[in-house]
């Protein structure tokens, strides 16, 4: 946004290979504009800023990266792109208020669920909740849920804001039927939206690694090492092994939007103790809705968080998937 600061993005470099990756240099250039594009390495993070914009008309700017490693593939470059606009209200997409693990636009929301809206502007900060509860406010943003009768408005709690994204939990306190979404940054009210409330909008986090889920082997995991169930040859971070679960093993999937739970919990709080899904849904871990199905050993709220459910399923023995 013009006469606002830009937010630093990172380039993170890995190694798919052996040996030790170390990035030595990064060039910066632009194509159109002014010299507004600046690097910065520290270890092998490449930070990316947008630099020298008093004077720069709004508009869309193009730029390269260029990375120099001891990679056998270097130098690689990175095109960035600056979207320079003029200060307006926030606003919200149409559609744009999403179940936050699955990111579909045409399932309803339900209450306690972590969810995601997109827009333009929303904040001029780029925060992440560090307390809990969860702040009603944040880098200057709020989010209003209202009927569309009337009625007492409820904020929701925000876990992280940013220009063109709010991610947030519908309040408990939000009863199914059609609502309206509307966010306000630094008390200028942006336009509503129409969300449809349900009583539960189930969805599974995925691990961002294709359509890998979210989930941890508990069995094969230790205090060191976590085992996520991927193919072994996949990259990981330290700390992190990737093996394929076997029958036997028991697994926890992270979801959110399992619908109404025992006992309550306030919205934007953690459960202070075992918190259990009201209706336990069966895991299919077949190729087609007939299974091999399998009853959960426990589904309820993830201890610490706010609005995750966990769900700890044994791996069948007849189980091919």
């Amino acid at each position: 946004t013009q006469g606002r600061a830009p937010f630093q993005q990172n380039i993170v470099a890995s190694n798919r290979g052996d040996g030790a990756l170390a990035v030595s240099a990064a060039a910066a250039s632009t194509d159109s504009g002014s010299e507004w594009l600046e690097t910065e390495i520290v270890g092998n993070v490449v930070a990316v800023r947008a630099v020298n914009l008093d004077g720069v008309e709004a508009g869309l700017y193009r730029g390269t990266v260029r990375i120099d490693s001891n990679a056998a593939n270097s130098p690689q470059q990175v095109v960035v792109f600056l979207d320079l606009r003029p200060e307006q209200p926030p606003t919200a997409f149409f559609r744009a208020a999403v179940n936050g693990a699955t990111f579909n636009a045409s399932t309803p929301l339900a209450p306690g669920t972590i969810a995601t809206v997109f827009g333009e502007q929303l904040s001029f900060g780029f925060e992440q909740a560090t307390v809990l509860p969860l702040p009603r406010e944040m880098g200057g943003a709020r989010i209003v849920v209202s009927n569309l009768d009337g009625g007492s408005p409820v904020e929701a709690p925000l876990f992280f804001v940013s220009s063109g994204q709010l991610n947030f939990q519908v309040p408990y306190e939000t009863t199914p039927g059609t609502k309206k979404l509307q966010d306000f940054r630094d008390g200028q009210a942006g336009n509503e939206i129409t969300v449809q409330i349900d009583t539960r909008s189930a969805g599974l986090f995925r691990l961002n690694r294709g359509e890998y889920g979210a989930v941890v082997n508990a069995t094969r995991s230790t205090a060191d090492v976590v085992s996520l169930p991927i193919p072994a040859s996949t990259p990981v971070a330290p700390g992190v092994s990737a093996q394929p679960a076997r029958p036997g093993d028991v697994l926890v999937f992270f979801a959110t939007g399992l619908g109404p739970i025992t006992p309550n919990v306030a919205t934007g709080e953690a459960p202070a103790a075992q918190t259990n899904a009201v209706d336990v849904p069966i895991v299919n871990f077949g190729r087609s809705p007939f299974g091999p199905l399998a009853d959960p050993l426990f589904v309820g709220l993830s201890p610490g968080f706010v609005g995750l459910f966990q769900i700890n399923v044994c791996l069948l023995y007849t189980s091919d998937a």
